[in-house]
């Protein structure tokens, strides 16, 4: 009876988490976790539910307690690098980074943020090989591409920045305006 319990406090929390209604996806959360403490997908979703309350003192506990509970945690991870960014905690979201790609996270979000983070520490080879990596995993980045074509021109390789500017505009054509000024029509 208990996991019937348990589904059912899941699905109206991921139903509340849907409809923003946070305070009672965490209720909802919270519930799960009498059932079955260790549910790692619970603890996720009740982290959400903290963050979206605003309450990040208690997320980033949660998501530490995942870890504890499992020191490969993707999820637990992913959450604290995603606070350690809101914070702008640089230092700490890239060392959070670094481990989901030590722990075989492969997403081009994650190499690209590491990219991103790399370059404003100043370690532009560690960036341009991290954008390329998120490339490879999605050849379309605007973003990356155009970091990556930022960092190329500065270093002299203006064929190659020129090339993967023309990807990202082709890609993602209102970046012209933001990215290079107005339009010239």
């Amino acid at each position: 009876m208990r996991c019937h319990h348990a589904g059912n406090a899941f699905r109206l929390g991921y139903l509340r988490l849907q409809r923003e209604d946070y305070r009672g996806a965490a209720e909802a959360f919270e519930g799960c976790l009498k059932y079955r403490p260790q549910w790692p997908e619970a603890y996720a979703n009740l982290t959400l539910a903290y963050s979206g309350m605003g309450d990040r003192d208690r997320a980033e506990r949660l998501y530490e307690k995942m870890l504890d509970n499992d020191p490969k945690s993707v999820d637990g991870l992913r959450g604290l690098a995603a606070l350690a960014l809101q914070a702008s905690d640089f230092d700490t979201a890239l060392e959070h980074h670094v481990r989901l790609i030590d722990l075989g996270e492969r997403s081009a979000e994650v190499f690209y943020n590491t990219g991103l983070m790399y370059e404003k520490a100043g370690q532009l080879d560690k960036a341009v090989r991290l954008y390329r990596d998120a490339l490879a995993q999605q050849p379309d980045m605007p973003e990356a591409l155009l970091n990556l074509g930022r960092i190329l021109e500065s270093n002299g390789k203006s064929d190659e920045a020129r090339a993967c500017w023309s990807k990202a505009l082709e890609a993602e054509p209102a970046l012209a305006q933001g990215y290079f000024g107005p339009s010239m029509d």
